[in-house]
């Protein structure tokens, strides 16, 4: 890359004027300042020409080092001996989690795991696994025969999950997509959920 400058600012400093002066600005430079916004959760709001470069040059910082596909498959299995869960087959992977069918307990169940993303503390349900977690005692419990209802979930510490449809994501999400995916992907925790399958 061929850029000159990065200019780097607290987010809280962005209204829409400056943020359109900028986009004006990094014209008139032809393309050579990059504008990067940043708060206190690492989110990074990314403007110029090198956007998608410098987001794939940072997830690849996180990927780089190990096998991404051999290293996803390992930790899969691993993680569900430790829960005792049997793998039937994949159902989804989508770019926010992975679903599998499994046998616990002499039952089928619906396994998901996904990494956990920030979200403020003081208010739960932000998060998409609380929420969901939510949605299963206030809604799905009452409605079985409408909704897969839950059995268990957790929060993983020091998950070392890797989203095995990384490079995908990053060729095909656009820009906010993708500062979502490598935010998210770039937590230390992953959680699970278990579902009842009908």
């Amino acid at each position: 890359m061929n850029v000159k400058t990065i200019i780097y600012s607290d987010s809280n400093t962005l209204t829409p004027e400056k943020l359109q002066e900028n986009i004006e600005f990094n014209k008139k430079s032809n393309d050579k300042i990059i504008y990067y916004y940043i708060n206190g959760d690492s989110e990074y709001l990314i403007h110029g020409k090198y956007a998608d470069e410098i987001l794939n040059n940072i997830y690849g910082l996180i990927i780089r080092k190990i096998d991404n596909y051999n290293y996803y498959n390992n930790y899969i299995i691993n993680l569900m001996d430790s829960l005792n869960l049997k793998k039937i087959k994949d159902l989804q992977c989508g770019w926010n989690g992975n679903t599998y069918l499994v046998e616990y307990i002499n039952r089928q169940l619906v396994f998901k795991l996904e990494k956990m993303d920030v979200y403020d503390k003081s208010l739960p349900l932000t998060s998409e696994y609380f929420r969901q977690i939510d949605f299963d005692k206030q809604i799905a419990k009452k409605y079985p025969n409408k909704f897969m209802t839950l059995i268990k979930y957790d929060i993983i510490d020091n998950c070392d999950f890797i989203h095995p449809k990384t490079e995908e994501v990053l060729e095909k999400a656009d820009i906010k997509r993708k500062e979502r995916f490598i935010r998210k992907n770039s937590q230390p925790n992953c959680y699970y959920l278990l579902y009842t399958h009908f």
